[in-house]
């Protein structure tokens, strides 16, 4: 009998995690409905207001190498910064912790990373 409530118990509480469309939470992604949502135009302004987490440097455990700062990438290709990208043509912008951001693109993001990906424009 014990078995048996328990596994509707987990049953329940599985299905009602997973049915809530749009109720999970990401803290590395901001996604296109926030950054319509934003007051502000540029993706720099957008990070600083949403996710300022993404932007702190912290102290590096490496002694080969300096904290240095997070690194920017714009549809995968490293940019020096965001510079004044628009909101209008950006879908989602994500951060990759140091660990997640070195396996993708390689040392030197002690920092992580923050990949802008942009709206795709269809060809006619």
């Amino acid at each position: 009998m014990r078995t048996a409530v328990l596994i509707f118990v987990i049953t329940a509480l599985t299905a009602c995690a997973t049915t809530g469309e749009g109720s999970s939470y990401d803290p590395n992604l901001i996604t296109a409905e926030e950054i319509e949502a934003s007051v502000h135009d540029n993706v720099s302004d957008i990070i600083q207001e949403l996710r300022p987490r993404w932007l702190v440097t912290t102290a590096s455990m490496s002694l080969r190498s300096g904290p240095g700062s997070v690194q920017f990438y714009v549809d995968g290709v490293r940019q020096g910064s965001p510079g004044s990208i628009n909101k209008s043509i950006v879908r989602e912008i994500r951060y990759y912790p140091p660990a997640e951001a070195q396996a993708r693109w390689g040392a030197g993001h002690q920092q992580g990373a923050i990949d802008i990906i942009t709206r795709r424009v269809e060809a006619d």
